[in-house]
C-alpha cells in the first residue's frame, strides 16, 4: 500500500494531467475545425475549377469551329477571285480577237453602231422626208450596212460572250465581297471567344494556385493535429497509469462532472467511427477502455 502523501501526490498529478488533457482536446477540436474549414474551401475551389474548365472547353470549341468556318470561307473566296481573274483574262482575249477581226474586215463601226445607223435611215424614210431618188440611195446604204452586219456576225458572238463574262464577274465579285464581310464578322467573334478562353484559363490558373496554397495549409493543419494527438495519447497513457495505480490501492476519486461529460461525448464519437468503419486512433482505444471501466463500476 502507498503512503497517504504519495497518494495525494498521485491525485494532484492526475488532476494536473486531466487539465492538460482538456486543454489538448480543446486545441485538437480547434485545429480539426480549422482543417474542416480548409477542406470545405478546397472543395469549393475544386468545383469552381471544374466549372471553369468546362467553360474553357466550350470557348475553345466555339473558337475552333469559327476558325474552321473562316478557313472554308477563305478557300471559297480564293476560288472566286481566281474565277474572276480567269474571266477577266478571257474578256481581254475576246477583246483582242474582236479588234483583230474588225481590222481584217476593215470595218471600224461595231455591230451595235451599224444597227443604230440602219434604224436611223428607216426612220428617215418612214417620215417621208426624202425624195424617191434619195430613198433609193438610202436603201442601197442599208443593203451595204446589212452586208457589213452579216460579216460582223462572228464579232457579235464575241460581244455577247464578253457581256456574259462581265455578268459572271459581277456575280462572283458580289459573292466574294459578301464572303469577305462574313469573314471579318466571324474573325471578330473568333477573337472574342479567344479572349474569353484566355481570361478563363487565367482564372483556372489562379484558382489552382489557391488550391495549392490550401493543400499546404491542410497538410500543416494535419501535422499539427498529429502532434496534438501524439501529445494527447501520451497524457492519456500517463493518466491510465496513475488511475491503475490508485485503483490497486483502492483509492476512490470523486467524479469530475465535466470530465465525465467529456468522456461520454468522446465515447459517442468513437462508437460513431466504429459504425462508419473508420480507423481508430490510440486515443480512441483509450477512451473506449476508460468508458468500459466506468461501466463496470
Amino acid at each position: 500500500m502507498l503512503e497517504q502523501n504519495k497518494i495525494d501526490e498521485l491525485i494532484s498529478e492526475l488532476r494536473k494531467i486531466q487539465d492538460e488533457i482538456n486543454i489538448l482536446r480543446n486545441k485538437l477540436n480547434k485545429q480539426s475545425n480549422i482543417k474542416k474549414g480548409l477542406i470545405r474551401d478546397k472543395r469549393k475551389i475544386s468545383q469552381d475549377i471544374k466549372h471553369k474548365i468546362k467553360q474553357a472547353s466550350l470557348f475553345k470549341k466555339e473558337r475552333n469551329d469559327i476558325t474552321n468556318t473562316i478557313k472554308k470561307n477563305k478557300k471559297e473566296r480564293k476560288k472566286l477571285n481566281q474565277e474572276i481573274k480567269d474571266k477577266i483574262k478571257d474578256i481581254k482575249e475576246i477583246q483582242k480577237q474582236r479588234k483583230n477581226n474588225l481590222d481584217k474586215l476593215g470595218i471600224k463601226e461595231s455591230p451595235e453602231e451599224i444597227k443604230e445607223q440602219i434604224e436611223g435611215i428607216y426612220n428617215k424614210i418612214e417620215i417621208g422626208a426624202v425624195t424617191f431618188e434619195q430613198e433609193k440611195e438610202l436603201m442601197k446604204k442599208i443593203k451595204v450596212m446589212k452586208n457589213k452586219l452579216e460579216k460582223l456576225k462572228g464579232i457579235s458572238e464575241l460581244s455577247r460572250s464578253n457581256s456574259e463574262l462581265s455578268v459572271d464577274i459581277d456575280k462572283y465579285r458580289e459573292r466574294a465581297d459578301s464572303i469577305h464581310n462574313e469573314i471579318q464578322k466571324m474573325a471578330d467573334k473568333s477573337q472574342e471567344s479567344h479572349e474569353k478562353l484566355m481570361k478563363t484559363s487565367d482564372a483556372i490558373n489562379e484558382l489552382k494556385e489557391k488550391e495549392k496554397e490550401l493543400n499546404k495549409e491542410i497538410d500543416h493543419a494535419s501535422d499539427e493535429i498529429k502532434k496534438i494527438e501524439n501529445e494527447l495519447n501520451k497524457k492519456l497513457l500517463e493518466l491510465k497509469e496513475i488511475n491503475d495505480l490508485l485503483e490497486k490501492n483502492n483509492v476512490q476519486l470523486k467524479e469530475d462532472n465535466n470530465l465525465e461529460k467529456t468522456l461520454k461525448e468522446r465515447t459517442k464519437e468513437v462508437r460513431e467511427k466504429i459504425k462508419k468503419k473508420e480507423k481508430l486512433t490510440t486515443q480512441d482505444l483509450l477512451v473506449l477502455q476508460e468508458s468500459e471501466k466506468k461501466s463496470d463500476k
